[in-house]
């Protein structure tokens, strides 16, 4: 092994110099989150228990 080379064992340091390509998946596109709109405080709840909003989930939606 010459000077200044790494082996696979040594953990790599990125900077300048690194030219080649770390295939980093989790650096992927991703979507933004979308904003869901809320049901109104006197429309149906969203989880589907037909109770109003404002009776089931209004309240655990603003914590």
């Amino acid at each position: 092994m010459n000077a200044g080379e790494k082996t696979e064992t040594e953990p790599h340091v990125h900077g300048p110099d690194c030219n080649h390509d770390h295939g980093h998946h989790h650096h992927a596109h991703q979507e933004p989150a979308k904003r869901t709109e809320r049901p109104g405080r006197n429309d149906p709840c969203w989880c589907g228990s037909e109770v109003k909003y404002k009776k089931c989930h209004l309240q655990s939606d603003n914590a």
